[in-house]
């Protein structure tokens, strides 16, 4: 029912009113979607990735101009630490370590290990099919 200019709720001038009020103006809770991934998590892959990114990129730069680069090991646990998105992100954009191997079977079986990990945390958590899907 779309609210008009003379709408008034059922129960105005009653508490639930404002009760109903304040449910519909909800701020952002800490569950970003109804699957329940909180919104810290999303922070926290995000932000590990962009750092990712620009090791991959600071690494670029020093490959470039034979400065002392970052260990490929530490590139590794930047991605194992949830940077992983990051990391693939600096492999294509940056065109670095593409073909440097066995990084790039690490970097994958890394992928391949956190994507299992967060299949069976949902399968375990009693998740549903669609929550599969929000991956």
């Amino acid at each position: 029912m779309p609210m008009t200019a003379g709408f008034k709720h059922p129960s105005a001038g009653c508490w639930r009113a404002s009760a109903y009020r304040r449910q519909r103006r909800r701020p952002v809770s800490w569950q970003a979607f109804r699957g329940g991934v909180p919104i810290l998590l999303i922070i926290y892959v995000a932000a590990v990735s962009g750092f990712c990114f620009l090791a991959f990129a600071w690494d670029k730069y020093c490959a470039m101009r034979g400065l002392w680069r970052i260990p490929e090991k530490t590139l590794l646990m930047l991605a194992a630490i949830g940077g992983t998105p990051g990391a693939f992100a600096g492999q294509r954009v940056l065109r670095h370590k593409t073909q440097k191997q066995p990084f790039g079977t690490y970097l994958l079986l890394i992928a391949i290990a956190q994507a299992i990990g967060i299949l069976a945390l949902i399968v375990l958590s009693g998740g549903s099919a669609a929550a599969l899907l929000l991956i």
